[in-house]
């Protein structure tokens, strides 16, 4: 979020029109390369032509991922450093973790959050347009049918002139964009001394002040109960403190500005839950199904007049993927709570602070192997844009026939793959297909169970679950720790669980504490229920 890394991103993102304009300039009329078999390029150069493009720019899309991760996760700790602080609807209230994509420019200008608006759609043009229009650029020529009726004929790639257009503004609309943010963040302030991870960094900045009075009889409650409770409270953020604003009441424009809440009341993320996994297994299931249609039967005509659809298709269950990761990203750690006397570490385990493809690295490192494989299938989902990219262009009829007599040597010459790279290219996106549908599959049957009473995506929803926890002690003076010295402070042996406790105040409450708690907590079934003798019995059983 800093001006070097936004600066870069606006640099690349003019480097990248420039270039797109200058290729088109001078292959628009001249060919890039021109061949008559695939076997007769240069594999280098073969190499360049076919996947470095889409890499291009499924590697910029990644880039503004970065951005957009920390600008998303940190909007409320800046709303709440201005001057006068922020309301709770415009803050602590606040969901942009499981919000998606394109919903969440709206909702985010909504609240006067320009930054997470610029920084939302600069990331949806970058990982969804700019690989499409990068694939589409590039056009085959002849068309497929001379190309099949005349498989030894020469061959030639151009540029198109649409489609490049198109990519050359998209990217400048980019760096645009980029502009605006690198303003914005540069002439305000965090209010953070230290980075916010997991539970252990709210409570760091809770513990000092009386804001977790105004949480009293929120365990339990559902996103719209807090909302309405808290809406109009008015908080602020000063080295890295939390506190509320009693001295700066809501006005009567704002009280009417918040009513309602845009947060889901089911405690479980949508992807976790069937509503939105069965229509995600679904499109994982139909694409790996279409690929071979498309490419061994005759609905080729559809790539053969459109090959930037599949790109699309692709760009689409990647962003369906991601919505899965965010989910799992954002359970773990209380997932974990929930299964009981969890080391102090998971505490400070905050999964949604780690960027794209170091997430695998840090989740196989910690032994939270179902978040190392949705990690691992986020790359997947990157190389599988790139590979279906290539696929688009092939007539896959051409290589089931190779041994057929007087079509070796003749119809694999029709298009731009060489048999190695076509079965290499449809084996290895088969293959991603597959695993994606096989992890979403564990993922939904290992998680789909509710395990909270709402959904832990807000600052406000992570305060109730602690506001009455004995644990807080411990976070006395901690507002400053770095996490290296916050590690170090709750290394004194204790464990942690997510059930029903004796808190501060002598009652029991529902929430995160260090152990030994009372018991579980079952959704759906309050603490009295819990404990009445026929359940104590099931229990047994």
């Amino acid at each position: 979020m800093r001006w070097p890394y936004l600066t870069m991103l606006i640099l690349i993102s003019v480097a990248l029109a420039a270039m797109q304009e200058i290729l088109y300039q001078r292959y628009s009329k001249v060919p890039i390369l021109k061949f008559t078999s695939p076997g007769d390029v240069d594999p280098g150069l073969y190499f360049v032509v076919k996947f470095v493009p889409t890499l291009a720019a499924v590697v910029y899309g990644v880039l503004w991922q970065f951005a957009d991760f920390e600008v998303r996760r940190l909007e409320a700790y800046y709303q709440l450093s201005k001057e006068g602080g922020a309301l709770a609807a415009e803050s602590i209230n606040v969901d942009y973790i499981t919000s998606f994509n394109f919903f969440r420019p709206f909702r985010a200008l909504r609240l006067g959050h320009h930054a997470v608006a610029l920084s939302s759609v600069a990331t949806t043009l970058a990982v969804s347009l700019v690989p499409t229009f990068a694939a589409a650029s590039v056009v085959l020529s002849p068309s497929r049918q001379e190309r099949m009726d005349n498989p030894n004929a020469e061959k030639f790639l151009f540029f198109s002139a649409t489609w490049s257009r198109l990519l050359t503004t998209t990217l400048l609309v980019c760096a645009v964009l980029g502009c605006v943010l690198v303003r914005l963040l540069q002439s305000r302030r965090s209010g953070l001394l230290a980075d916010v991870r997991g539970i252990a960094g709210l409570a760091s900045m809770a513990v000092v002040s009386h804001i977790l009075m105004d949480f009293k009889d929120m365990d339990t409650a559902k996103h719209k109960d807090i909302h309405h409770k808290l809406k109009h409270n008015r908080y602020m953020l000063r080295n890295s403190s939390l506190a509320p604003d009693d001295e700066n009441p809501a006005s009567t424009q704002e009280r009417d500005r918040y009513q309602d809440t845009h947060l889901s009341e089911n405690p479980h993320p949508l992807m976790l839950r069937p509503a939105g996994w069965i229509p995600f297994i679904l499109g994982l299931l139909a694409f790996t199904g279409f690929i071979p249609v498309f490419l061994f039967t005759p609905a080729d005509i559809v790539t053969g007049k459109a090959p930037w659809v599949i790109t699309a298709l692709a760009v689409s269950l990647k962003l369906s993927w991601n919505a899965t990761e965010t989910a799992v990203r954002m359970m773990e750690p209380f997932y974990l709570l929930s299964r009981r006397h969890a080391p102090a570490r998971t505490l400070m385990l905050d999964y949604t602070a780690l960027p794209f493809g170091y997430l695998p690295l840090r989740a196989l490192f910690n032994g939270h192997l179902l978040v190392f494989a949705v990690g691992l299938g986020s790359v997947m989902a990157e190389f599988l844009t790139i590979l279906v990219t290539g696929l688009a262009t092939v007539d896959g009829q051409v290589f089931l026939r190779e041994g057929e007599l007087g079509d070796k040597g003749r119809l694999v010459n029709s298009g731009q793959e060489t048999v190695a790279s076509f079965y290499v290219s449809f084996g290895a996106s088969v293959f991603i297909l597959l695993y994606m549908s096989v992890t979403a599959c564990v993922v939904f049957f290992r998680r789909r169970h509710p395990f909270l009473p709402r959904q832990p995506n807000t600052i406000a929803s992570v305060l109730a679950f602690i506001h009455q926890s004995k644990m807080l002690y411990d976070f006395v003076g901690t507002a400053k720790y770095s996490s290296a010295e916050m590690a170090r402070k709750l290394e004194d042996g204790k464990t942690y669980g997510l059930g029903w406790f004796s808190g501060r105040d002598g009652q029991t409450h529902c929430g995160v504490d260090q152990e030994e708690l009372t018991s579980n907590y079952k959704h759906g079934v309050g603490y009295s229920q819990q404990n009445q003798p026929w359940n104590m019995q099931w229990d047994v059983l």
